[in-house]
């Protein structure tokens, strides 16, 4: 990739777009909100249920779901439950942790490059980023 577009203040600006645009529609997003069913029927999700950083519970009436969560989670959150071999695949999924160190050094050692894969099995670590490229 010879030029690459990065938010200036990370990632988080595009949630921040997607949330003006839904809002902008009528709609409302609520944030420290856990998800914990997801009632659907023939195949379409009808309802949300969401609790909210006092434990209340409300039910969001709805006809399609965006998620982020893993998808462990989210089969476990669908009521009626999934078949038992979705949820035993799901179950069998492997994630990895993401942790960030942020390193400032002097720009004599600043590379050109966004980021860096590193493929090797001897290191923890998958990807070196530098924002200011």
């Amino acid at each position: 990739i010879e030029e690459f577009q990065y938010p200036k203040f990370g990632p988080g600006m595009m949630w921040e777009a997607c949330t003006d645009q839904v809002e902008a529609r009528g709609c409302k997003v609520h944030l420290q909100t856990k998800v914990v069913r997801i009632r659907h029927e023939a195949g379409r999700a009808t309802e949300v249920v969401a609790r909210d950083a006092t434990g209340a519970e409300t039910a969001y009436p709805c006809s399609h779901v965006v998620s982020s969560m893993p998808i462990s989670s989210l089969l476990r959150a669908m009521d009626p439950p999934v078949p038992e071999r979705v949820a035993a695949a799901a179950a069998d999924l492997k994630y990895r942790d993401f942790l960030t160190v942020a390193l400032v050094v002097p720009e004599e050692y600043s590379f050109p490059d966004n980021w860096i894969y590193v493929h090797s099995r001897e290191v923890q670590v998958g990807r070196i980023q530098n924002f200011g490229s």
